[in-house]
């Protein structure tokens, strides 16, 4: 590493480095919140079968890159069962009019700046699907754990999308004890910048994640299609 510093120097080391290190975290942060919301889900499937698959990665469009973390189909109005009294108002979201989502889908991010979560919004809004942009690295002094959209006109549909707090997307998602336990550790590493940590825990943590084959019969020139992505969820 000081060969490396020598070579780039002071400033140009500790800026490339500090990106590489955020990125890294940011993946090992994503994987280990994607396992631990499917094992929760798959572990209240087998209690109740109106609890959906949860998918990970899922390509939302056809001839698409867009993918976000996680993702499932609102069949028989899941998201609804899941919009309980309190966390139904401390979302300002009506239960009773949501019966136009398809889909809900969840991206997790340490950086909440407006210019990534434009970049977000952009790419996975729909007027049939909820997206949940999940804030897994929280200032201190936002008191609220539900934080504004900003003000801009590529969003379409802004009573679509929710920005919330880490343990709010606990809440909503009911998650077990024990799986609450293992996602506040993964986010008190994140805020301690553990990668080396981050990384041995998902290492060792090889629950099996729901992923959606890709099609073989994608067009080069196909539009955005939520009904195929629905076919296939």
């Amino acid at each position: 590493m000081n060969i490396i510093k020598g070579d780039l120097g002071e400033k140009l080391y500790h800026k490339k480095f500090h990106l590489d290190v955020s990125l890294s975290i940011g993946m090992e942060n994503h994987q280990l919140i994607e396992k631990i919301a499917t094992q929760d889900f798959d572990e209240k499937r087998k209690k109740s079968p109106d609890v959906p698959i949860l998918i990970s990665e899922p390509p939302i469009y056809p001839n698409s890159k867009k993918c976000c973390d996680n993702a499932f189909k609102n069949d028989k109005k899941y998201l609804q069962k899941l919009l309980k009294d309190k966390i139904a108002k401390e979302l300002r979201i009506d239960p009773n009019e949501l019966d136009h989502i398809k889909v809900v889908l969840f991206d997790y991010t340490t950086w909440l700046h407006k210019v990534n979560i434009i970049d977000k919004i952009e790419k996975y809004q729909h007027s049939k699907i909820m997206l949940f942009i999940v804030g897994t690295y929280w200032f201190q002094n936002w008191i609220s754990r539900v934080k504004r959209l900003p003000k801009d006109k590529k969003i379409k549909y802004p009573e679509n999308i929710r920005i919330i707090k880490w343990d709010l997307f606990a809440d909503l998602l009911n998650l077990s004890d024990d799986n609450r336990k293992r996602l506040k550790e993964i986010i008190k590493l994140t805020r301690l910048r553990d990668l080396e940590t981050l990384r041995k825990i998902n290492e060792q943590n090889n629950y099996k994640l729901h992923i959606l084959k890709k099609s073989k019969t994608r067009k080069k020139r196909a539009k955005n299609n939520l009904d195929a992505f629905l076919k296939k969820i």
